[in-house]
């Protein structure tokens, strides 16, 4: 009976322990570097600190034409998502996807369009706009998205 109660003790312990790691990443702040590379522009390059689990601003159109911001979330089984959202000052570009907002793993340069797809059945030709080169610190695993994109 002793060593019972001791194993789920030990058990209760672990399990804490496991959770607080888990917990511990939320909140964490890292740096992060992007530039935007227009094909018919200058670049603009810049920095941020953001936050896991938050919403980071790296550029606004005040400053630069574009809005580009970064979400790194933690996602079930203790993996890293991350999601990306563009907006340029013409009001009309978007990722391959089609769409403004788009998850990402390892990638860390990922190409930018005229217009977008929207809800259209009708798939386009549309022409590259730019590239977003990112520099951000790795964390742990990546999680496999089940939906690579997200309307937005």
């Amino acid at each position: 009976m002793p060593t019972r109660v001791f194993s789920c003790a030990v058990f209760a312990v672990l399990l804490s322990a496991t959770a607080a790691v888990a917990d511990s990443r939320n909140g964490v702040s890292f740096a992060v570097q992007a530039a935007i590379l227009p094909d018919d522009g200058e670049p603009v390059a810049g920095a941020a600190t953001c936050t896991l689990g938050k919403d980071c601003e790296i550029f606004t159109r005040e400053q630069h034409n574009f809005d580009l911001s970064l979400k790194v979330h933690e996602g079930s089984s203790r993996c890293l998502s991350s999601e990306i959202t563009l907006r340029c000052a013409s009001g009309d570009c978007s990722f391959g996807t089609g769409y403004s907002r788009q998850t990402f793993g390892s990638e860390r340069s990922l190409d930018f369009y005229e217009g977008s797809d929207g809800n259209e059945l009708v798939l386009r030709r549309r022409t590259k706009i730019g590239s977003i080169l990112l520099i951000l610190p790795e964390f742990g695993p990546i999680c496999t998205p089940l939906i690579h994109v997200i309307k937005g």
